[in-house]
Formats: C-alpha cells, structure tokens, sequence
C-alpha cells in the first residue's frame, strides 16, 4: 500500500478570506487537530512546501493568467478574485 503526505506550514494559518469562507484558519486548525487525535499524523509522511515554480504553474493554468495573476497580486491584503476571474478571462478570449 502507498504512503499518504501531508504537506503543512504553519504560514497557512495565516490565509485568511474573511468570516465565512471555507478557507479558514480554524478549518485548518479542526483538521490538524483531528489527524493528531486520530493518530493519523504519525502514519503520515511529512512533506516540506517549496515554492511553485511557472512551469508548473503553466501545466493547469495559462501564461496568460499567470502573468495577470503576478500583476494583481496586492503586496498585502485581499484581492477580490472573482472580479479579477472576470478580467483575466475577458482578455483570455480576445
């Protein structure tokens, strides 16, 4: 049987989108304490995160958007990605 990773930061704690979205600090905090509860993180394998690089990017996503993408980000802060979507899909079709 296969092995089973868990790649985790503590930074990812500190993704958060506001009160009621899924992508939650106290979501991610329920899942790590029910893995270490359930023994379950002892039969993982711990995988350390790394930085995506483009090319990987680019295997599911456009240069296209990447680029936007890179454009858009705020050096700190929210981006509203849904009005973003918009556009970057709006240029993806010219």
């Amino acid at each position: 049987m296969g092995k089973t990773g868990l790649v985790y930061h503590p930074a990812y704690l500190e993704h958060d989108m506001g009160a009621g979205h899924p992508e939650s600090p106290n979501r991610l905090r329920a899942i790590l304490q029910r893995l270490e509860e359930s023994g379950t993180t002892a039969r993982l394998v711990r995988i350390e995160p790394r930085k995506a690089e483009d090319e990987w990017i680019t295997q599911v996503h456009t240069p296209n958007y990447l680029a936007a993408l890179s454009r858009q980000a705020p050096a700190s802060g929210r981006v509203c990605i849904h009005k973003f979507l918009e556009r970057v899909t709006r240029v993806q079709q010219s």
